[in-house]
């Protein structure tokens, strides 16, 4: 029914969106005594927490654009990329779309200045980035299930159960991505 690439966008998309939801959620927690007092350089202090958030959010962004390129490959033309983004229906392709693109820039965003390629800033900022990428990637990984969940050829997959089993996969895998 779908093509090796859509097979490997959804269960990349899925693993990536999922080891942002996790980083976001675990950004929002760290203490706000593990942050510098002054704005010299950086609002970081500890070694360790730049290293998992860097890696971290770095591997996740790598997964979220090899998804993405593995279904603009199976796309085949140009013209239906640029379809997914300028459809004036909205559809489950077109919002997933578009979760994945914000996931993609919060991901990048937040590996930059988790490993202090970006400078300066506040804490502030970086746990409203931690909260809008929470929710861009909640929306990728909600996305797909409710997408298979549409498609009438597989009567099995109308219910509520494949969209509760497209998110438990996508944040377990994003897991895994986080401790890997």
């Amino acid at each position: 029914m779908f093509s090796e690439l859509v097979v490997c966008y959804l269960f990349l998309g899925g693993a990536g969106a999922g080891a942002c939801l996790v980083l976001s959620v675990m950004g929002i927690l760290v203490p706000r005594g593990r942050f510098s007092k002054s704005r010299v350089r950086s609002i970081f202090v500890s070694w360790e927490y730049r290293k998992l958030f860097g890696f971290g959010f770095a591997f996740a962004l790598v997964a979220l654009v090899a998804g993405v390129l593995f279904l603009f490959v199976d796309l085949g033309r140009a013209d239906r990329v640029l379809l997914l983004f300028t459809s004036p229906k909205v559809v489950h392709i077109t919002i997933g779309a578009y979760a994945l693109i914000f996931s993609i820039l919060g991901a990048t965003l937040q590996a930059l200045i988790w490993t202090q390629m970006i400078q300066g800033g506040s804490v502030f900022v970086l746990r409203l980035l931690c909260v809008l990428t929470a929710l861009f990637s909640l929306v990728a990984i909600v996305y797909t299930g409710l997408l298979l969940q549409s498609l009438r050829s597989v009567p099995l997959w109308h219910n509520i159960w494949l969209p509760a089993l497209f998110i438990l996969s996508s944040l377990s895998c994003g897991m895994g991505l986080v401790m890997g």
